[in-house]
């Protein structure tokens, strides 16, 4: 969708890349306002934007292979979390369902095992004794979280039933299989060189 947009914006997708480069900016500093002082969080938004790796000149804002888009999903998750335990608001939860939406279509493999632990982290917070009352919990937080997963999980059923013909199948999953040698995971076998 990025490069979509970017291509929509200004005629070439690479203006998306950088748009998502400068949101993950962004992200990175709104996350770490969540989990540092102020100066040390604007720090590390700035590190971002120069690091050699993913700065502006680096690899994730000059190719279309980058991780920009995971990265300000992460970075929404990592900042919900941290927010919501703090003081449970409907915008935080919003951040956080949205995080968890770009981690599950941009990389669900790896958003799993960041979104996992902070799921248990947040459901931990809000069950303990220093937790809101289950009425606000469920009110601001788990009802946006939910409404957000639900037309996510609906758009993406609807794409994947388009494309792949089930709904619970990704597009992905079909790629691996037709195109895939190396396996993804280091359990499972390689799979024979496609003709």
């Amino acid at each position: 969708m990025m490069l979509a947009g970017g291509q929509i914006l200004g005629g070439h997708p690479i203006l998306g890349v950088w748009i998502s480069f400068g949101l993950m900016c962004a992200a990175i500093c709104w996350m770490l306002y969540a989990w540092a002082p102020y100066r040390w969080a604007l720090f590390g938004g700035l590190l971002a934007v120069i690091h050699p790796v993913l700065g502006m000149s680096g690899y994730w804002a000059q190719s279309y292979w980058g991780g920009a888009v995971a990265a300000t999903g992460g970075s929404l998750v990592l900042g919900g979390v941290r927010r919501l335990i703090h003081r449970a608001r409907v915008g935080d939860a919003l951040s956080f369902g949205a995080g968890l939406t770009i981690l599950a279509n941009s990389r669900p493999y790896e958003g799993l095992l960041l979104s996992l632990p902070c799921v248990v982290l947040l459901a931990g917070h809000l069950i303990g004794k220093n937790g809101p009352r289950a009425a606000i919990s469920f009110k601001r937080i788990f009802l946006p979280v939910l409404l957000i997963l639900i037309l996510t999980g609906t758009a993406m059923g609807f794409y994947n039933f388009r494309v792949a013909g089930n709904a619970l199948r990704m597009p992905y999953q079909i790629h691996e299989e037709t195109y895939g040698i190396a396996p993804l995971f280091i359990w499972a076998r390689p799979s024979p060189e496609p003709a």
